[in-house]
């Protein structure tokens, strides 16, 4: 049985896959080439719609000669990439001759796609959520004190469109209803009025989300969420479904090991031309208010970077057993390009309603503080010749080096660098988690700086040590 287009799509994703562009934090500039390469494409029609802030140009992108408008901005807020990303693979597979033609052509007589790629580029820029001006710009529907957000406003009074997508990423730390599954994609149908009252526009918002639902459930069981529905006055896609165009919010969360969501770019690329094919044959309509409904609400700071379950911990002469959660942290530097990891213990206790995406069950082991490795290493690329697994393993958590920069925060090391004298950190709220998971005496685990030492690998899967 030939499988549907969204899970073809799913499967030869890589054959559009615009690869220069795969971590989060790239600039606006990087994007342009993209943007302006379309122009060789008679199929694309790409136009200048106004300036940022910063006086950074903003495009919008057409694509089809069709009566059905479909309208679709990403990066609303700058540190929200994702969707660009799907962006980029979309238009290499709108561009392209092969096997999919016969729908491409029918996209391209039933539909007009409009992309407003990275509305806000300052704020992408700075890889941070708000403008320059340091405005939220989806709190700036009404106001519109910011230029993207008049741009914005004007392109959806120009094409009353007929579908919009407000594609957003959210945190990883969301899980789908309270439960021990992260929520990789969320929905929402926003509201247009205070008593969530639901018309034919938003009716037919809720039935494409159904539709979206039914595909990832079968790919990602337990793992899609829906965003709480009250009504905010101020927001985009709440203004937009009241201005008569049926809107769908589409976030991003989280998923296993995929810092840079490449997976849930993959999603975003299937799932926004599964809705293409969708309107073309309206089998959203088939869908039921019901089948929205019964997506899960997200529950927000349900997850979190590493737990550790069952520790035994002893302090002032008394043994309990607690868990401890730990988060990492990105800290940005090299003007917002680049960024290393800083931990923090967030909380200890029973943390039996939390959920880890890395978990360890420490049963039976004791947890306790690394120490100071006794030798000093002259400089760091003696201390990159040093036996690491043998140091960890011995319960040092940290070395020092004699001609440490003063100015660097961290290394790739697979250790902490301290001064000497400096005491390893306690095992304790706010703190950095660098500790021992010992068990009869023996070195189990070693976290550093949050990571979990696995002795298995060169790198031992520790990203950044920290400097002190």
């Amino acid at each position: 049985m030939q499988k549907s287009f969204f899970f073809q799509l799913i499967e030869q994703h890589d054959s559009y896959h615009e690869k220069q562009i795969t971590n989060r934090r790239f600039k606006y500039e990087q994007i342009l080439p993209f943007i302006e390469s379309l122009q060789l494409d008679k199929r694309f029609k790409t136009t200048k719609v106004g300036n940022s802030y910063l006086d950074k140009p903003l495009y919008k992108i057409e694509w089809g000669n069709g009566s059905k408008v479909v309208l679709m901005w990403s990066q609303m807020h700058g540190n929200e990439p994702t969707a660009t990303k799907a962006f980029l693979d979309i238009w290499k597979f709108l561009s392209a001759d092969d096997h999919f033609n016969d729908l491409r052509n029918q996209f391209f007589e039933q539909l007009k796609l409009v992309f407003i790629p990275v509305l806000n580029p300052d704020g992408t820029n700075l890889f941070q959520r708000r403008t320059f001006q340091g405005i939220d710009m989806n709190r700036d529907a009404l106001k519109l004190q910011t230029p993207e957000a008049r741009i914005l406003k004007n392109l959806i009074s120009e094409y009353k469109a007929e579908f919009g997508f407000n594609l957003h990423d959210q945190s990883p730390f969301y899980s789908a209803g309270n439960t021990s599954f992260p929520a990789v994609i969320s929905f929402l149908a926003p509201a247009f009025n205070e008593i969530k009252e639901i018309n034919d526009i938003r009716e037919k918002a809720m039935k494409m989300i159904a539709l979206m639902n039914k595909d990832l459930q079968v790919l990602l069981p337990n793992h899609i969420g829906k965003y709480d529905d009250t009504y905010n006055q101020r927001a985009f896609g709440d203004n937009i479904q009241k201005w008569g165009i049926s809107t769908i919010l589409i976030e991003s969360g989280g998923y296993h090991h995929d810092p840079d969501k490449e997976y849930i770019r993959k999603l975003n690329f299937a799932l926004l031309l599964r809705c293409f094919e969708a309107i073309c044959s309206e089998e959203y309509t088939t869908f039921s208010i019901e089948e929205y409904n019964s997506i899960p609400y997200n529950v927000k700071d349900n997850f979190c970077d590493l737990i550790i379950r069952n520790a035994v911990y002893e302090k002032n002469g008394v043994s309990y057993k607690i868990d401890i959660a730990v988060n990492r942290n990105e800290v940005e530097y090299n003007s917002h390009k680049n960024y290393y990891f800083e931990s923090k213990i967030i909380d200890i206790g029973d943390l039996s309603q939390l959920n880890g995406y890395e978990e360890i069950d420490a049963n039976g082991m004791q947890i306790t503080r690394g120490k100071p490795y006794p030798y000093i290493f002259s400089d760091h690329n003696e201390a990159q010749n040093a036996d690491f697994e043998k140091i960890l393993k011995n319960g040092y958590t940290s070395i020092e080096i004699e001609e440490q920069a003063s100015f660097e925060k961290y290394t790739h090391l697979p250790i902490n660098m301290k001064q000497e004298g400096t005491e390893e950190e306690p095992i304790d709220m706010d703190y950095s988690a660098d500790f021992l998971l010992v068990e009869e005496k023996e070195v189990i685990n070693t976290i550093v700086n949050g990571f979990v030492i696995n002795y298995q690998k060169d790198n031992f899967g520790v990203l950044n040590g920290l400097v002190y």
